[in-house]
């Protein structure tokens, strides 16, 4: 505890105490977002002269599903035209199939599944 000559242990601590209210006063300032930190996206980019560069952008085409194909209510395995059996499902999102001919395992996700062709495999 700091001591001052001449001062009393009452007067000592209230001193203190004002000078702990005075360092510890906290201001309200003006409510702020966290600032993100990098360059935000833009879609259109000024420049200095004044002249906008606008860009889009363009979605990649999703591939067609090459792995099985639709035939007479059911799905066939593409390697060798035979049909696959249905085994189950894993995490309620993708479907697991098996070629009993090739041995093989197949698995589609539930987005792929309206993604199948029908018909004939596909080269």
């Amino acid at each position: 505890m700091l001591t001052f000559r001449g001062d009393s242990a009452d007067e000592q601590m209230s001193h203190l105490e004002e000078r702990m209210r005075v360092e510890t006063r906290i201001e309200p300032g003006p409510i702020t977002l966290p600032r993100r930190r990098g360059r935000p996206p833009r879609a259109a980019m000024v420049f200095r002269d004044g002249d906008t560069l606008v860009t889009t952008a363009e979605r990649a085409k999703i591939p067609p599903v090459a792995t099985v194909f639709r035939r007479n209510d059911a799905l066939h395995h593409t390697r060798c035209t035979r049909r696959i059996d249905f085994v189950g499902m894993r995490g309620g999102i993708e479907f697991d199939f098996y070629c009993i001919e090739c041995r093989e395992h197949v698995t589609l996700t539930q987005g792929a599944l309206p993604r199948i062709p029908e018909g004939q495999p596909t080269d």
